[in-house]
C-alpha cells in the first residue's frame, strides 16, 4: 500500500480562475486606442484558452490519482465511481449540443455586457469627479475579492474532503479512507445533479 503515497501530493484542488486586471489598468480607460484594446482582448482570450486546457489536464491527472487510490484501498467502490464518472460525462456531452452551446454563449455575452456597463458607469463617475481613480481601483478590487471568496466557499467542502483523504492515505487508515471516499462520491453525484439541472434549465429556455 505504501507505493500509493506518492499520489497524495497530487490530490490538491488548485482552482484556476482567470483574472482580468481592470483595476490595475484603470488609468488606460480614457487613453488606450481601440486597436490596442482589441489586441489586449485577443491576448486575454488566448490566455483563457491556455488556462482552460491546463485546468482540464490537471483535472484528468487528479482523477487518475483518485482512481489509483480507489483501486488499491477500496476496490469494491470502483464500479460506483465509474458509474458516477459515466453519468458526469453524459451530462457534459449534453452541454456540447450546438443549440445549448449557443444559449450558453449568449448568456456569457449578456454577463459580459453587464460588466462593461458597470465599468462604464465607474468610468463616468471618475470623469464627473464622483470617484477618484484610486477609489475606483479599490471598488473593483473589492468586488473581485467578493467573487473569489464566493467561489472559494463553493468548493470548501470538497477541499476539506481531499485533505482528509490525503491524511488517511498517509496513515493507511482504511476506515477513514473508505468513509471519506463515500462522502466524496456523494458530493460528486450532487454536483452532477446540479449540472443536469443546469442543462434542463437551458433546454427549457429554448
Amino acid at each position: 500500500m505504501k507505493k500509493s503515497k506518492w499520489i497524495v501530493a497530487g490530490l490538491s484542488l488548485t482552482l484556476l480562475f482567470p483574472t482580468l486586471s481592470f483595476a490595475d489598468n484603470i488609468s488606460d480607460w480614457t487613453t488606450t486606442p481601440a486597436v490596442e484594446t482589441e489586441t489586449k482582448t485577443e491576448i486575454i482570450k488566448e490566455k483563457f484558452k491556455e488556462k482552460r486546457q491546463s485546468h482540464l489536464e490537471k483535472a484528468q491527472e487528479r482523477k487518475e490519482k483518485l482512481v489509483h487510490i480507489i483501486k488499491e484501498y477500496a476496490p469494491d467502490k470502483l464500479q460506483d465511481w465509474n458509474d458516477a464518472f459515466s453519468d458526469r460525462e453524459q451530462v457534459k456531452e449534453q452541454l456540447q449540443d450546438p443549440v445549448l452551446k449557443e444559449i450558453r454563449k449568449q448568456k456569457f455575452q449578456d454577463r459580459k455586457a453587464e460588466m462593461k456597463a458597470a465599468l462604464k458607469e465607474i468610468k463616468e463617475k471618475i470623469e464627473n469627479g464622483e470617484l477618484t481613480k484610486e477609489e475606483a481601483k479599490e471598488l473593483i478590487k473589492e468586488k473581485h475579492k467578493e467573487f473569489k471568496q464566493k467561489r472559494h466557499a463553493k468548493f470548501e467542502d470538497k477541499r476539506e474532503l481531499v485533505e482528509t483523504l490525503k491524511a488517511a492515505v498517509e496513515k493507511e487508515d482504511l476506515e477513514l479512507i473508505n468513509s471519506t471516499l463515500d462522502q466524496m462520491l456523494e458530493k460528486y453525484k450532487e454536483r452532477t445533479e446540479k449540472l443536469q439541472e443546469h442543462v434542463n434549465t437551458l433546454k427549457e429556455s429554448l
